[in-house]
């Protein structure tokens, strides 16, 4: 047996609220003609325009009011209590006003009870109008600050549940990479290898033992909300041909030239990382032989590194993303993290140029000076180098994976 459904769907807030506003726009013009008053308007009598006053205030409110509900960004469920609000006063105002003047002036004309009828029920609902907007108003404030709250929460929860899966990870991650390391030293020492193998086999040791510096101090980053970077000067020339060593030991078909870059910088112990990822960037994304330069130029207290490659070049749609984080999955955080290692050292990173003959990136830092790393380490990261090289990096982008 079908049973059909009771509920009674009301009419809009904003149409009863428009309704109760012609509705005593309607009951004033009858009073008026009904009671003489539309006559002592046109003699220009001073009560009857009061009385028009008084009686069209409480029509604009209302009129108002349903304005205001259909502009107003408050959650809608809230709506209905502001006709609530509106009748309930008008009535409790009649009521009263009507059983207080009983009482006072028992010897009311019609005319006068219907006059004191309206203005009571008018006034009242405008003061309903007013009560239920304010309210309407500080329940949806309410209700966001609860939703803020809610999300805060919930945003709370999944941070701590990331940080737990980032801690197991990075457990997991450099336990592999202390066997990976352990076992590569125990065939190196146990084994006579070829030429070839050895290399192979070096390679292997040496990048355990990377993968376990690198997870050390992201885990001391990470693990510190109050990380401050601990400068030192460095070497860029050291640095550099290190990095080109091991890139060129790592991928064959590179070849690397360091130009003369007798300068010393001041950052910090992941330096390296930052060459690393370039080099394994323009190598990996680039078909065949690929040779990169790396060259420097010293202007007042910084230093600016420019990394070239011979490669393709970057697509156009591809350079919207530099430097952003991918949406999804799990490659493309390369460049992301570059740059920010870049900036936790002061510096700066930037697509200073591609096209068909390569692609140039341009990372920027300070010098050492005298007392620079003290200085640098009291202050960290709170500076830029240049403005002009953080709008240009908003507007490129680059290919790199997760290194």
């Amino acid at each position: 047996m079908m049973v059909a459904n009771s509920r009674v769907k009301l009419p809009a807030p904003e149409i009863v609220m428009t309704l109760l506003g012609l509705g005593f726009a309607i009951a004033y013009l009858l009073f008026f003609y009904s009671s003489g008053a539309a006559s002592e308007i046109g003699e220009a009598s001073l009560d009857g325009y009061i009385e028009v006053v008084l009686l069209g205030v409480p029509t604009v409110v209302l009129l108002m009011g349903a304005m205001w509900l259909h502009q107003t960004d408050t959650d809608s469920e809230f709506h209905n209590s502001l006709v609530v609000w509106t009748i309930s006063m008008a009535v409790l105002f009649s009521v009263a006003i009507r059983t207080a003047l009983s009482v006072i002036e028992p010897m009311l004309t019609m005319e006068e009870q219907v006059l004191l009828l309206l203005l009571s029920a008018g006034f009242g609902a405008s003061a309903g109008v007013i009560i239920g907007i304010r309210s309407i108003k500080a329940r949806h404030q309410q209700r966001q600050h609860d939703r803020s709250r809610e999300r805060a929460r919930r945003t709370e929860a999944k941070r701590s549940q990331l940080e737990h899966l980032n801690q197991y990870l990075r457990h997991e991650v450099l336990n592999e990479a202390n066997k990976i390391s352990g076992y590569a030293s125990l065939l190196r020492e146990r084994s006579s290898l070829d030429d070839d193998l050895a290399d192979y086999l070096e390679t292997i040791c040496h990048s355990s033992e990377e993968i376990e510096i690198f997870i050390q101090s992201i885990r001391t980053i990470l693990d510190d909300g109050s990380f401050e970077p601990e400068f030192e000067t460095l070497d860029l020339s050291e640095e550099l041909t290190a990095e080109a060593a091991h890139a060129e030991r790592t991928y064959p078909n590179a070849d690397i030239t360091i130009e003369e870059t007798d300068v010393s910088v001041v950052a910090g112990e992941m330096l390296n990382r930052v060459f690393r990822n370039l080099f394994e960037n323009a190598i990996e994304h680039n078909p065949g032989e690929v040779s990169i330069t790396v060259s420097a130029t010293t202007e007042d207290e910084t230093v600016t590194i420019t990394v070239a490659d011979n490669g393709e070049g970057i697509q156009t749609a591809d350079r919207e993303t530099l430097f952003k984080p991918p949406t999804a999955g799990d490659h493309g955080y390369g460049m992301f993290l570059t740059r920010n290692l870049v900036e936790l050292y002061n510096g700066t990173l930037r697509l200073a140029d591609t096209g068909e003959d390569g692609t140039s990136l341009e990372i920027t830092l300070m010098t050492a000076e005298v007392n620079r790393a003290e200085q640098m380490s009291d202050s960290p990261a709170t500076t830029g180098v240049t403005t002009e090289t953080e709008s240009t990096a908003a507007t490129s982008g680059v290919h790199m994976e997760d290194h």
